[in-house]
């Protein structure tokens, strides 16, 4: 049984993909946004593999009976999305990558660069020690290990966070979100180890645009470079003073929605 929110009204033609992966209910805001124009689907990925999750996608367009569909991925929801285009390209019309990861290892080591230099001492030994834990089969504390490094990787990728005037509630799964830590997310590392991950953009039929913060310790570089080589019809849009998640940014929120909006509609 699949999960997800409507926002908005039929028709419904854009599905917004959150990140974490576990991330659930994070696109709220997002869909609220943009649901004004059409009507937005908002999945709540609960399978811990990749191919899970892709099918989890699939099931949703053809519950609904859409014949094509727009995607929006934030972070993990951004690879889910490429992925799902790069298998399906007839069903999706539209690819925008918010916040993606990047696409080639070599810019892995980058991002690990970039958030180390930001910590204080006492943020790097905790998070060394939180990677370490997650590493180690024996740790049964793992979901509130997820839960720990997720506020502090927020703290570091941000560049000026500032609060909702909406308000809205989270879903809960009784569910472990490690288990996605160390099977959905290590298969797309795989794959980019592998160089297969963005040998996948070739199948990839439809417009692609890349939203991405300047502050975001995910390099830039990692997504613009790689995919404007294997993409025709690529766009990337580089937000100043914003960090990983635009829409929570002070100085890049409006800037954010006037961008995706011109591109989805």
């Amino acid at each position: 049984m699949v999960e997800f929110k409507t926002h908005g009204s039929v028709p419904y033609q854009i599905i917004v993909l959150h990140g974490g992966p576990g991330a659930w209910g994070e696109m709220a805001p997002v869909a609220d946004q943009i649901a004004d124009k059409c009507g937005v689907i908002e999945p709540y990925f609960l399978e811990e593999t990749l191919q899970g999750q892709l099918n989890e996608l699939k099931q949703i367009i053809q519950l609904l009976h859409l014949k094509t569909v727009s995607l929006l991925g934030f972070s993990w929801g951004a690879w889910l999305g490429y992925l799902f285009a790069a298998k399906y390209p007839a069903l999706v019309t539209k690819l925008i990558l918010v916040g993606s990861g990047p696409y080639e290892h070599q810019y892995f080591l980058k991002l690990l660069e970039t958030r180390e230099s930001r910590m204080n001492p006492s943020q790097k030994e905790l998070y060394l020690e939180i990677l370490q834990k997650l590493r180690d089969p024996d740790e049964s504390n793992k979901n509130s290990l997820i839960s720990q490094l997720g506020a502090l990787c927020s703290k570091i990728d941000q560049y000026h966070p500032d609060p909702f005037e909406k308000s809205f509630p989270s879903p809960h799964f009784d569910l472990d979100r490690s288990t996605y830590f160390q099977q959905a997310l290590n298969e797309v590392i795989g794959m980019r180890k592998s160089g297969e991950l963005l040998q996948q953009a070739e199948k990839i039929l439809c417009p692609v645009v890349a939203i991405h913060g300047d502050y975001d310790p995910h390099p830039a570089n990692g997504v613009k470079i790689p995919l404007e080589q294997k993409i025709e019809n690529f766009k990337f849009f580089l937000l100043e003073k914003c960090g990983h998640k635009p829409w929570i940014e002070k100085f890049a929120r409006t800037n954010f929605f006037n961008i995706l909006k011109s591109v989805l509609f």
